[in-house]
């Protein structure tokens, strides 16, 4: 993520991380972005990507002048977790020791 950032940044991109953003339409072609934090800013640019994961779809609803046909449908995941009631009969030995010692 570190050398990512670099390239981004030589190539006069900005990179802003773990800080919650609202987005409004600006004038002409421009996205204006409010990212706050612990120094809050204002960035105008003209194409804005977020990775925001699970929560793309509560990110786009944030985004005054989204059209609600562009916001994604929430997927979650669903996991399933099951304990062995017994210990297994062959167990992998990952020491690296000679099984015949």
């Amino acid at each position: 993520m570190l050398a990512l950032r670099g390239d981004a940044e030589e190539r006069r991109h900005r990179v802003c991380l773990s800080h919650a953003v609202a987005a409004r339409q600006g004038g002409g072609r421009k996205i204006e972005l409010d990212a706050g934090g612990d120094a809050p800013m204002t960035l105008e640019c003209r194409l804005a990507h977020h990775a925001a994961g699970l929560d793309a779809p509560a990110t786009a609803r944030r985004i005054e002048g989204m059209p609600n046909e562009a916001i994604p449908q929430a997927y979650l995941p669903r996991a399933t977790i099951s304990v062995a009631a017994q210990r297994p009969r062959f167990q992998a030995d990952l020491s690296g020791a000679d099984p015949a010692d």
